[in-house]
């Protein structure tokens, strides 16, 4: 059951990356490292919970797993995730 919805987890991800890389067609003046750091995030995210739906991504030690490749996940994501609010924040110039 958990795997499926690491699967499912995986595909709305994609589908994220796909929402932003279409926006990305038609920028309206949003410059172009931003679209491209809105569309890593997902993938990325995508890409580890998919190594954890295909068993690799996790380590497992008596009745404990551990899943580690969420951490890897926000360890990547996260910084991206504020490069990508710090961007948003100045996005236009000054408005003083």
């Amino acid at each position: 059951m958990i795997s499926i919805l690491h699967y499912g987890y995986s595909f709305i991800m994609l589908l994220g990356a796909l929402y932003f890389y279409l926006l990305s067609k038609d920028p309206k003046g949003v410059p172009a490292s931003e679209y491209l750091i809105a569309m890593v995030i997902p993938l990325w995210s995508g890409a580890a919970y998919l190594s954890i739906a295909l068993g690799q991504g996790l380590f497992q030690y008596d009745d404990t797993t551990i899943y580690y490749a969420r951490y890897i996940d926000w360890v990547i994501s996260t910084p991206l995730l504020l490069a990508a609010l710090a961007l948003t924040a100045m996005f236009g110039g000054k408005r003083i």
